[in-house]
């Protein structure tokens, strides 16, 4: 593991004046103690205002990746590529699992997409690689978090164990 248990990195990606996707920030950050062992890392953040489900259920049928203002929350495994042996799914049965999920994948560049969201990732397990435009590469380890600013992407497992990782996406507008 690269990250010690005192480091949290946290990436954070954005856009050159022209649109290419970048990293604008590349950092640790300081945890904030209470005492008592108690500590927060705040990864990332901004005000708005949610609406609660008070049902406990969230909606049926809603596309994989969220409209302005909305929000998911998941988990997801990237097999390294050796052990990738199952026969992918076709792009109608991708779209019957994931509603709207292929729609922002780029049909002549396998795996680029970009989507209208700030996405916060945490790496709980494994190694991956971000690639951005330009062939811009970084690698990220057990510990590392990313924040996504509707960046154009693709993912890479070139280790040889899954990278688990865990997403919330909040929808969100271009300006």
């Amino acid at each position: 593991m690269k990250n010690s248990t005192k480091e949290f990195r946290r990436i954070v990606t954005g856009h050159t004046k022209e649109g290419k996707a970048i990293v604008t920030s590349d950092s640790i950050v300081d945890r904030i103690s209470l005492g008592g062992g108690k500590e927060f890392i705040q990864l990332w953040g901004d005000d708005s205002i949610p609406v609660h489900p008070d049902n406990g259920r969230m909606k049926e049928n809603l596309d994989f990746f969220p409209k302005a203002g909305g929000h998911r929350f998941f988990i997801w495994v990237v097999p390294p590529k050796s052990a990738n042996s199952d026969k992918p799914k076709s792009k109608e049965e991708i779209d019957q699992l994931l509603p709207g999920f292929t729609q922002h994948f780029e049909s002549d560049n396998p795996g680029m997409h970009t989507t209208n969201s700030v996405d916060c990732t945490y790496l709980i397990s494994g190694s991956i690689i971000l690639e951005l435009d330009d062939n811009k590469e970084i690698a990220l380890f057990q510990g590392d978090s990313i924040i996504q600013n509707g960046t154009r992407h693709r993912w890479h497992n070139r280790a040889d164990i899954p990278a688990v990782l865990i997403t919330t996406c909040i929808g969100s507008e271009r300006v």
